[in-house]
């Protein structure tokens, strides 16, 4: 099983997305998101 797909992340929760995965892809997603932003 692909953990990365077409329209997010796949797998059994605590087996292969596990709370630190989504964190760090929560940052990861916010940081993009603070990069993009451009107010000022």
């Amino acid at each position: 099983m692909e953990l990365f797909g077409t329209a997010g992340i796949r797998g059994s929760v605590e087996d292969r997305v596990t709370p630190s995965l989504a964190l760090a892809v929560g940052r990861a997603a916010a940081a993009v998101a603070r990069e993009q932003d451009d107010r000022t």
